[in-house]
């Protein structure tokens, strides 16, 4: 052999043999996002009949979506939004304290400290009117408008690369009064 080709094959293996850094994650991190469903009157109420069938109707739609974490506000119509869906997969609901004079601010934070430390991760966020908007905004940097207190049937899907995002908005369950 010449000592040219020696030369290639020698450095061909030692660089076959020197250690590469881990490659990061490439796992983008999926939000899926709703308003919770339908709820009684009250401080602090439960869901109506409506709701708990919309609350069923979301967990029959995401059983199979690979969801690792189903994240909550503090109050019972989102965790019991959520309950469904935790329950089939023999999950717990994650209750998240909101900021009650920062609502969206707070759940925009929430939402971006979970986008850092669960990369990879599929994740349910159950919210609110004023918040869900805010929430896919910080996800995305797409400005979007609060929902409208009858809008019921939304599911935003968020698609988190790094520090950016894209989101696609469909429905579920029974259809609401909003267009």
């Amino acid at each position: 052999m010449r000592p040219v080709s020696l030369l290639l094959i020698a450095l061909l293996a030692l660089a076959a043999c020197a250690p590469t850094a881990p490659l990061p994650d490439a796992s983008p991190t999926i939000f899926f996002l709703v308003r919770h469903a339908e709820k009684q009157s009250g401080s602090d109420p439960g869901l109506t009949a409506q709701g708990q069938a919309r609350a069923n109707a979301l967990a029959d739609v995401l059983v199979h979506a690979g969801v690792d974490r189903i994240i909550s506000s503090q109050f019972r119509r989102t965790r019991d939004t959520a309950a469904p869906l935790a329950e089939r997969l023999g999950m717990e609901v994650e209750a998240r304290n909101l900021d009650l004079n920062d609502a969206a601010g707070s759940s925009a934070a929430i939402a971006l400290e979970l986008a850092a430390s669960s990369p990879g991760q599929t994740i349910l966020m159950v919210g609110h009117s004023n918040t869900i908007s805010h929430i896919a905004s910080a996800l995305t940097g797409i400005p979007m408008d609060d929902l409208d207190e009858r809008d019921y049937d939304n599911l935003f899907i968020v698609v988190r690369e790094g520090d950016s995002g894209e989101f696609i908005r469909t429905r579920f369950g029974a259809t609401d009064p909003v267009p």
